[in-house]
């Protein structure tokens, strides 16, 4: 679309009238704009101007969202009754033709009562649909104009070129160029640093050198020192939750499946698996979290089935993700075609059992050479009575834990930008644009970048900066690009700078983190000359990242030169072009023509809304010295998180290198679509979600 900007007098107030159309109500301004001739005088030396018509309108058309539908009350076991409504929402809409209420959403209403009526919780959610508002502004005029084709092509090969027809002159043009030069993407201070929360266990830990009926045992910890490094978790030889079933490395070799304890300096607990088949685990090393795809020994496949393996393993929480009876969930929903446990197996599957089978499935995946991994066909063939005494796991025992390491190992599950922490890799390219040269020498300027990630526009308030030096010369929340890239890429544009200039590109805030799978990586030590690093974990966490990332752009601009050759004379005039260049070359080329330039603009309301609303009432039930208190309803569902118990070395048996690891505003203005005028349309309308 070409475009020109001209800055001009109304001659008088705006004609302001409503039409109908087909697909309502419209708004329509008429109005006259005097543009002064830069260099136009009359006669008399007066300025003179050139008078432009201009015809303004504005549409509104209602789109509502598809109804949901309601549901019918349901009573559970318990004798709690939950029901679902759907209720319109209507609202006088402008400019859309109707002056009645219009159905604009839904709400929908969850209640839940218990077995008397009473009321338990309730739950609004309400859903919008889309208002649709078109803005047209058409205006006459004579404007020379200029196309500009863009290349990819690593040389400069099409130039602006422009003929002065002469009887004595012949015109050379010379190539414009720009250069845009990117630096490497580096952390700006702070980044990286996490705030965040781990999955918590919940099943009771057996004491020291004990076993329980789920097959779970007690290892003893064996407390370290701290480390001189400033990562923010450290494993101090803490352990959770083991299984008495060993893992079957091939031969004479099993291996310990526990849980790692990691503490951060507030002493919060993250608990984690073995990631590693093959390194141990140190006591007083530190840890710093990274993504489960930024480890360097598997690839981004492997990393996907560590992912789904964690996603639906045990961690030995009472619900939710983690759980037994989520795992046993799981295996219902799909099925003993799938992974070829019956139901009378999935009824006996015990914690220990699914600690095992999801270990090993991690092991499976991680660090591991061709001589030293597990099993596929026997994972346990052992269980661990205590002390140094050993038994062979019964044939059912086996077979369950086998078919579930089987279809867990069959798992993937990609990564979502909700549950990546960002870094060096977030920011892939950055480009520069040259629009125009203005009268003092700079130029305006647009730079494009490429993410790695897509931001989710609900609560991100990462924000992309422009800094000149210590100046902030450009800004924009990343949330209002959403939506607006193509093939990741985002643009910033609107700045002035000069020639030979260098523009930092940051990306600043706060990245929240949703529950998700990561890796907590070891610090490097130097021992003998060598490079060690010691076990690397695996845990599910949530929370928030640092985010700053910074990269330099340096851009060097060169305009194109015509050259005036006369009579063996040579005389030089710059050509004013529009140029637009990447790192690669860029080919324009310019021509003129007179036109009339009518302007569309169509503005979209974003089509949805949530609103949540819970509340919930309990009652404590009284003890025997205690009075009747006020009834209310459980809690909802975060469990409590337990004392955290500790774990046993086995005495005499060898254990191995795997870590012994085992509402809304609508402001109808008009503005001439290229600053030829401003019409401000009466009437506003707030509606309120």
């Amino acid at each position: 679309m070409n475009k020109v900007i001209l800055m001009g007098r109304l001659t008088r107030e705006p004609d302001v009238r409503y039409s109908q159309n087909a697909d309502g109500s419209m708004a329509v301004a008429r109005y006259t704009l005097a543009v002064d001739r830069r260099r136009g005088r009359n006669r008399d030396n007066e300025q003179s101007a050139d008078f432009i018509s201009c015809v303004a309108t504005i549409s509104a058309v209602v789109t509502p969202p598809q109804k949901p539908d309601p549901a019918a009350p349901v009573t559970d076991e318990s004798g709690v009754t939950t029901e679902t409504t759907v209720d319109e929402i209507r609202e006088v809409v402008e400019n859309s033709g109707s002056t009645e209420p219009q159905v604009v959403g839904y709400r929908v209403t969850t209640t839940r009562k218990g077995a008397d009526g009473q009321l338990l919780s309730s739950k609004s959610d309400s859903v919008y649909g889309t208002i649709t508002i078109t803005k047209t502004v058409t205006q006459p005029m004579q404007q020379d104009t200029t196309d500009s084709v863009q290349t990819v092509s690593e040389t400069v090969t099409r130039v602006y070129r422009q003929t002065v027809h002469t009887e004595t002159a012949t015109v050379t043009v010379t190539n414009g160029t720009l250069h845009a030069e990117m630096e490497n993407v580096r952390k700006g201070e702070g980044h990286g640093e996490t705030n965040m929360s781990s999955l918590q266990p919940d099943v009771q830990k057996p004491g020291d050198g004990q076993f329980d009926g789920n097959d779970l045992y007690g290892r003893t910890n064996k407390i370290g020192g701290d480390s001189s490094s400033d990562l923010p978790y450290q494993w101090k030889g803490e352990y959770r939750l083991e299984s008495s079933y060993r893992v079957n490395g091939g031969g004479y070799n099993t291996w310990l499946a526990h849980q790692f304890v990691l503490e951060d300096e507030n002493r919060n607990k993250y608990y984690t698996y073995c990631a590693d088949f093959q390194t141990d685990a140190e006591s007083g090393w530190r840890y710093a979290m990274e993504n489960v795809e930024d480890a360097e020994y598997y690839d981004d496949e492997a990393a996907k089935h560590i992912r789904a393996i964690a996603y639906e393993g045990y961690w030995g929480t009472n619900s939710g993700i983690g759980s037994l009876e989520n795992l046993k969930k799981i295996l219902r929903e799909k099925g003993e075609a799938v992974h070829g446990l019956s139901e009378p197996e999935i009824a006996a599957l015990t914690d220990g059992q699914a600690l095992t089978a999801t270990q090993a499935a991690i092991w499976k995946f991680g660090n591991c050479d061709p001589d030293n991994r597990v099993d596929d066909d026997a994972i346990s063939v052992i269980k661990y009575l205590g002390g140094s005494s050993f038994t062979l796991a019964s044939d059912p025992a086996k077979s369950t834990i086998q078919k579930l390491y089987n279809y867990l190992i069959a798992q993937t599950k990609d990564p979502t930008p909700r549950t990546t922490l960002l870094d060096e890799k977030t920011i892939q390219g950055a480009k520069a644009k040259v629009a125009s040269k203005n009268t003092d020498g700079t130029y305006n300027v647009s730079l494009d970048f490429v993410l790695a990630v897509t931001p989710d526009a609900r609560n991100e308030d990462l924000v992309i900066n422009v800094y000149q030096g210590n100046e902030v010369i450009g800004t924009k929340m990343l949330s209002e690009l959403t939506g607006t890239s193509k093939n990741g890429t985002y643009t910033i544009d609107g700045l002035k700078l000069s020639n030979n200039a260098s523009v930092e590109l940051r990306l600043e805030g706060t990245h929240q983190l949703e529950t998700g799978v990561y890796l907590y990586s070891s610090e490097v030590r130097s021992e003998n000359g060598e490079k060690k690093t010691a076990q690397t974990f695996v845990g599910i966490a949530s929370g928030t990242q640092k985010v700053d990332l910074r990269v330099l752009v340096n851009l060097a601009i060169t305009d194109p030169v015509a050259k005036i050759i006369r009579s063996g004379s040579e005389q030089e005039q710059l050509v004013t072009t529009t140029q637009d260049r990447t790192c690669t070359e860029t080919k324009t080329l310019t021509h003129y023509s007179n036109d009339v330039q009518i302007t569309t603009t169509q503005v979209d309301r974003s089509g949805r809304s949530w609103e949540n609303h819970w509340q919930s009432h309990w009652e404590p039930t009284p003890g025997p010295d205690q009075p009747e208190e006020p009834k209310t309803p459980e809690t909802p569902e975060t469990p409590e998180t337990p004392e955290t118990p500790v774990a046993p070395v086995v005495p005499g048996y060898d254990v191995p290198k795997t870590g012994d690891a085992s509402g809304l505003y609508y402001v109808l203005a008009i503005f001439s679509a290229l600053g030829l005028a401003l019409v401000t349309c009466a009437g506003r309308k707030r509606r309120t979600a």
